[in-house]
């Protein structure tokens, strides 16, 4: 049986900052490990450094992740988010100990960000057995197009992690608006 997806009409503006949020397959808390979830944040800054973009903000959840981007005016926003997705599939599945598919290691470029040895052995020691990471199809995004709208989302991102229980002690591990400060 064939899966049926609709098409997504995204906007892509030059220079446009976006709000957008993913989600892990099937809601998967894969982000509860600390492992993972240092390891998408090193694939978001990389990317960023790699691809041209400005990340402003981002909250990593236990099944999903928001992030708060400025988009380089060579790129667009679906480009960036298969860039970090693809990566972050890739590593995250070295690291739990699932093999890679060849076809995935030839046709799509890799970000050589992290040592999978060093990785694995602190994975390991958190007595985690996950299955093979994926993302869910696509992801959700709306180009913030006032300062009202960009307070609503920074607000979403700061306390957003109350919902799923994580104490003011986990936010600094998940959230960071920092960059906003510098960047706009």
């Amino acid at each position: 049986m064939r899966e049926c997806f609709r098409k997504i009409n995204r906007t892509y503006l030059d220079g446009a900052v976006y709000f957008v949020t993913t989600v892990t397959d099937k809601r998967k808390p894969y982000f509860s490990s600390k492992t993972l979830r240092n390891l998408l944040i090193k694939i978001i800054e990389v990317n960023a450094a790699t691809t041209k973009f400005i990340l402003l903000a981002y909250a990593i959840l236990p099944d999903q992740m928001h992030v708060l981007l400025k988009v380089d005016s060579n790129k667009n926003i679906s480009e960036i988010m298969r860039s970090i997705k693809t990566n972050f599939s890739r590593e995250a599945n070295r690291v739990i100990g699932n093999k890679i598919d060849p076809i995935d290691e030839v046709s799509r470029p890799r970000l050589y960000v992290v040592n999978a040895k060093h990785l694995r052995k602190e994975y390991s020691k958190e007595k985690k057995k996950l299955s093979r990471f994926r993302w869910q199809k696509s992801f959700q995004d709306r180009v913030i197009v006032s300062e009202k709208d960009l307070s609503n989302c920074l607000e979403y991102i700061r306390f957003n992690h109350l919902k799923y229980g994580l104490s003011k002690k986990d936010v600094s591990i998940y959230v960071n608006i920092n960059a906003i400060n510098n960047s706009l």
